[in-house]
Formats: C-alpha cells, structure tokens, sequence
C-alpha cells in the first residue's frame, strides 16, 4: 500500500516503516550517552547545508526559543562540534560554524563521545 505522494517519490510505504525500523533499531542501542536530540541534530545538519548561521537564524529555523538555542549552541561548542566567531559583517554579532567534528557526526561517521554530551563537561 503506498499514497500517490509516497509512489511520486517512487518510495512505498513498507520501505519507509523499514527504514524507520531500522534507525530505530540503531538509535535505541546506542548509550545514551552517545545520543544527540533531534533539534540539535537538526541544528548540525542545517549548519552543514546552510554554512555558518546566527543565533537567532538558527532559533527561527529550528523553531525553538532564542535562549534554548544559546544552550544548545553552548552545549555543542563544549562538545567541540561548533564554534562561535565574530561575523564579518557585524562586529557585533556572532556565527556559528560547524567544526570538522561536528561535520563527522552529520555524516553519520562519528558519535559524540561522553565528554562531548555530558552537561558537566567543562568548557574548553
């Protein structure tokens, strides 16, 4: 069975429940250590399609507060998967940039260790 977006797309809807299955499938056996919620993986995925972004960029796409963003940001930057730097346009304000680390976890080709997740991780 499959709707006529899902057969324009030429995907049925049994593959999709498959892959779904199988994400979760992978998603519950990792530590949770290792996970990263999807906003912030959403927020990673968009630096790496959208290059460098400002804060309240980023809130606006993602949909959520601007201080819920601030901590996300910090949390990532912590983890060494962002940093911030001054935007050349406005001295006043700052971009966030996806780290070479942060563009492996976007790959799917590294997981975030401990130190990157845990809230308690100090600054580095």
């Amino acid at each position: 069975m499959s709707t006529p977006r899902a057969r324009a797309a030429g995907v049925s809807v049994t593959d999709l429940t498959l892959a779904l299955e199988e994400f979760t499938r992978m998603f519950i056996r990792l530590p949770s250590v290792q996970r990263l919620s999807f906003t912030t993986l959403s927020v990673l995925h968009t630096l790496a399609s959208r290059g460098p972004q400002r804060l309240t960029a980023l809130a606006a796409g993602e949909q959520v507060t601007q201080p819920a963003t601030m901590q996300m940001v910090t949390k990532l930057q912590r983890g060494g998967l962002v940093e911030r730097r001054a935007d050349p346009s406005d001295s006043r304000a700052v971009l966030v940039h996806l780290t070479a680390a942060g563009a492996a976890v976007v790959r799917g080709g590294a997981a975030p260790t401990a130190s990157r997740t845990s809230p308690s991780s100090p600054p580095t």
